[in-house]
C-alpha cells in the first residue's frame, strides 16, 4: 500500500488532508469524550501515520481546551483519547486503525 492509498482509506473514515508539507497529517470533526468532572471542549481529532523501525504506526488524538475541575487554568491544544495502531506493513496498520477508530477503542484515557 502506498501513502496515497493510505490517505484514501483514512479519508473514507472522515479525515481530510490539506497540509502539503506534511501529507501524513490529517484532521476530522471531534467526537464527544467524557472527562468526568473536568471540562474538555474538543476542537478537532488529528491523525498521523509514519514509518518506524519494524513497520508503520498511526496515532490519532482529540485536541481541545481542557480545564481541571475547579481549576483556574485552561490548557489549549490538550490531547486526550488516543487511538493507536501499528503493523509491519502500512496496509496492516490501516486495517487495525480502521477497526480501532470505528469502535472508538482508546488506548489512553484521560
Amino acid at each position: 500500500m502506498t501513502e496515497k492509498q493510505a490517505i484514501a482509506k483514512l479519508k473514507e473514515l472522515g479525515f481530510y488532508f490539506e497540509q502539503d508539507d506534511v501529507p501524513q497529517f490529517g484532521v476530522t470533526a471531534p467526537e464527544p469524550y467524557p472527562v468526568g468532572k473536568d471540562h474538555f471542549k474538543p476542537r478537532t481529532r488529528s491523525v498521523y501515520f509514519a514509518k518506524c523501525k519494524g513497520g508503520y504506526y498511526i496515532t490519532s488524538h482529540l485536541l481541545g481546551e481542557f480545564r481541571p475541575y475547579r481549576g483556574r487554568t485552561t490548557y489549549d491544544n490538550y490531547s486526550v483519547a488516543n487511538i493507536f495502531a501499528g503493523g509491519k506493513t502500512l496496509a496492516a496498520a490501516i486495517r487495525e486503525f480502521s477497526a480501532n477508530f470505528t469502535a472508538k477503542k482508546y488506548n489512553i484515557s484521560h
